[in-house]
């Protein structure tokens, strides 16, 4: 038996089995990015910014920014379980570009995604976005690489003052990867959320995500508190099979934020996750 067939049965125990409170986790999973969202427990759909690339595509329409952001986690501390994203967003008068590169695992087996979206702000009040997405799972010595065209796309309104719903599908065709064993799956997940900011110095956000074909639905919350003018704390909770907590801290200033987040989960432990982004103004 190679190293690499015992690796990918590691990792197929590992994302299989019901241990990990996140739809999917196996071949072609959508791994949020942004420690900012790691830190609320990834309770992000309702918020617009940079990252929404990752979670809401409908929040690029009320970001009007040119920037960019990296993102690295290691989930559970474990050296081949490393995720690294880039972040690209580019305001235009009808809308907001965004651009999105991932890449999980390591040379015997890792998983990439390649998204371009687009949100646009109809009024002042609501906004749609969707994105379309290359994704590529390798083996190293068994299947080598197998590709699927993904599509994802949200809204995302604001009622009222200070009030936001964010609504989001991912995978709405149900794409496979049809060219490996059994036809492999890639999580068909719906996310709907609402979320209060108060005098931009606090956000409070719920949510509730389903993987349509696997997990029950489980649901997240989250609060985040500018306690002086640079500097913020954050936390958040996923409820589930098993319980989920989060913490981290953002630092902002003139064009740049650094955002730190450590996320716990109940049986494989913690991973941290760190995120800088740049604005250009």
């Amino acid at each position: 038996m190679t190293s690499s067939w015992i690796t990918y049965s590691i990792f197929s125990l590992l994302f299989i089995l019901p241990l990990v409170n996140r739809p999917g986790f196996a071949a072609g999973d959508n791994y949020p990015v942004g420690s900012r969202a790691a830190a609320i427990s990834n309770t992000s759909v309702m918020y617009p910014d940079l990252w929404s690339v990752s979670h809401n595509q409908a929040g690029l329409g009320f970001y009007h920014h040119l920037a960019v952001g990296i993102h690295h986690e290691n989930k559970f501390l474990v050296n081949q379980f490393n995720l690294h994203s880039v972040v690209f967003s580019l305001p235009t008068q009808t809308g907001t570009f965004g651009l999105n590169y991932s890449y999980f695992g390591y040379s015997e087996y890792n998983e990439s995604k390649v998204g371009l979206g687009f949100g646009k702000a109809l009024n002042k009040k609501f906004s749609a976005g969707l994105q379309f997405n290359y994704m590529n799972t390798y083996v190293a010595e068994e299947t080598g690489n197998h590709g699927a065209m993904v599509i994802e796309g949200g809204i995302l309104a604001k009622p009222f003052d200070h009030f936001l719903i964010g609504f989001h599908v991912f995978n709405p065709t149900g794409s496979r990867f049809s060219n490996l064993v059994d036809e492999e799956r890639i999580p068909m997940i719906f996310r709907l959320g609402i979320g209060y900011e108060y005098r931009e110095t606090l956000f409070i956000g719920f949510e509730t995500e389903k993987d349509l074909e696997l997990n029950p639905a489980f649901f997240k919350g989250g609060i985040e508190y500018w306690f002086i003018q640079h500097v913020c704390a954050r936390t958040g909770v996923v409820v589930g099979d098993y319980v989920h907590h989060s913490f981290g801290l953002g630092f902002k200033m003139r064009n740049i934020q650094a955002d730190v987040a450590f996320s716990h989960q109940q049986v494989l432990g913690y991973t941290p996750h760190l995120s800088i982004q740049y604005i250009f103004k």
